[in-house]
């Protein structure tokens, strides 16, 4: 178990270790001048929300609205099934092409929440033979609903569905009841309704599925109610103290849910336009998922230090490490090799720290001396299963080939990233998947070549308690994106000291 240097005042994260663990304690602006991160100036043109963000009304008529998410929809498919990309069904596309037509936010986000759904419920909707878009559209968006939408109903009428007929299955209180729930959906057809067949053919064999008393099967089943769950908006605060920012999102108008042992951490069940929210464009507040929210406590980042995060991609776990460093130190980030920065360094401006630096990197060497980092954080490529509730679509993307060599490209990373850290150093792994060879597969091939380092148990960053150093994190236990953690420890005094990389 690691030993760090016990800074004055400070806590120990553990019993016999004094990692910098600080569940939920708030980061406070420092004084003007000082160390601390410091609240960014307001922008000229901003202007305060003056309704529930989350009340923003659809501009689009409904008819209208139903054929481009038709048209939206159709560009998905053909693009995850047919071309193998990532698609973009943003209204964006049709503000352009429409330019007379009104959208508001909540039309886009309309859209691209029923093409999420359609692409959760694919496994069973494309098997069954006569169904137009916008009549899987309909059943996908039931599936997931709470109430039907006069969209799903213009859908129906598309179809020529009886509108009585119409029922929504969000809400069903069992896996069960939502089976048959979707069986009465498209009667008098006979679907498969086997949950496995939700999923890639390959994933039954390759996940590791939840530890629990009960049989293989009922994990198994467990697991997949929890993927198929559209994803809540979780936000995390950065600044000043947790409950002023939530009361700022009640007086919107908003019920923030704050979770019950992380005090920086809320839920909301309503999506909403973030550049409607003051703490948000302030920088005092970041959508991340809760899950993901685990890294960075794990990491344990001490204020001074100097850490390295690699792959970051539209992660904020980069922003979190800032934040328990308490806007002290530095963080270095850096993308995929030949990845432009642009996006992150656009993200760090307009937050509240300044400790935080991207870089370039050629994927190849450290980005910067030879184990001169006090940690370094990698988020390698990976499969995204963990993903796959609020990224649906990405389950139906993944190629054999690309599949079969992840775990060797995270393997030649996590080799990478080890040659940055200094003896007495971290090493934290975090991929969001859920498959043995991308998780305690890589680990257990890392240690055997690099005996230099060991595992670090770690509290648990969201239950209390103490992990093993290997944490997994499941979407039936959060409530969010399933990932994996390994925190890592290089001995000290092993190898030589710090040389030029």
């Amino acid at each position: 178990m690691s030993q760090r240097p016990r800074r004055p005042g400070s806590s120990s994260g553990r019993p016999g270790s004094t990692r910098g663990y600080r569940a939920g304690r708030p980061q406070k602006y420092g004084r003007p001048g000082g160390g601390g991160p410091q609240p960014p100036e307001r922008s000229p043109d901003f202007r305060e929300p003056k309704a529930n963000p989350a009340s923003i009304p659809h501009l689009a008529p409904t008819g209208q609205l139903a054929e481009r998410a038709v048209e939206a929809a159709d560009a998905a498919l053909k693009a995850v099934l047919v071309d193998h990309t990532t698609p973009v069904w943003s209204l964006d596309t049709f503000r352009l092409a429409h330019r007379q037509a009104p959208w508001s936010w909540l039309d886009a986000w309309f859209v691209d929440s029923a093409i999420r759904s359609l692409f959760r419920w694919w496994g069973w909707i494309a098997p069954i033979e006569g169904m137009s878009t916008a009549e899987r559209l309909m059943l996908a968006s039931l599936m997931d609903a709470h109430q039907v939408h006069p969209v799903v109903r213009q859908w129906a009428r598309m179809a020529d569905r009886n509108l009585s007929g119409l029922m929504t299955l969000g809400d069903a209180p069992t896996w069960t009841a939502k089976t048959d729930g979707f069986k009465r959906l498209v009667a008098p057809r006979t679907p498969v309704v086997d949950p496995w067949r939700l999923f890639p053919a390959w994933f039954r064999e390759a996940v590791e599925l939840p530890p629990g008393p009960e049989t293989p099967k009922v994990r198994g089943v467990r697991l997949i109610e929890a993927l198929q769950q559209p994803s809540p908006l979780w936000l995390r605060c950065q600044g000043g103290e947790p409950e002023v920012i939530w009361n700022e999102l009640r007086d919107l108008g908003l019920k923030p849910w704050v979770h019950r042992k992380v005090g920086t951490a809320a839920r909301l069940e309503t999506e909403l336009d973030l550049e409607q929210i003051p703490a948000y464009m302030h920088g005092r507040l970041e959508r991340q998922d809760l899950s993901a929210q685990a890294i960075a406590p794990a990491c344990a980042p001490l204020p001074g230090q100097r850490w390295w995060v690699t792959h970051a991609g539209a992660g904020a776990e980069h922003l979190h490490l800032a934040a328990l460093m308490n806007g002290r130190g530095v963080v270095v980030v850096t993308d995929g090799a030949g990845t432009p920065n642009k996006s992150i360094a656009l993200h760090v401006r307009r937050t509240i720290f300044r400790n935080i630096t991207t870089k370039d990197w050629d994927g190849k060497h450290v980005a910067g001396k030879k184990r001169s980092f006090d940690g370094v954080l990698l988020e390698p490529p990976s499969s995204g299963v963990g993903t796959w509730r609020s990224k649906p679509e990405t389950r139906w993307l993944l190629r054999a080939e690309t599949r079969a060599r992840l775990p060797k490209e995270q393997r030649e990373l996590l080799a990478i990233a080890a040659e940055g850290v200094r003896p007495g150093g971290f090493l934290v792994y975090a991929v969001p998947t859920l498959t043995t060879e991308e998780t305690t597969g890589v680990i257990a091939h890392f240690l055997k070549e690099q005996p230099e380092f060991h595992v670090d148990p770690f509290p648990h960053p969201l239950e209390g308690g103490v992990t093993s150093g290997q944490l997994h994190l499941y979407p039936s236990a959060t409530a969010s994106d399933g990932w994996f953690i390994a925190a890592l420890m290089r001995r000290a005094g092993s190898g030589a000291q710090a040389t030029e990389a």
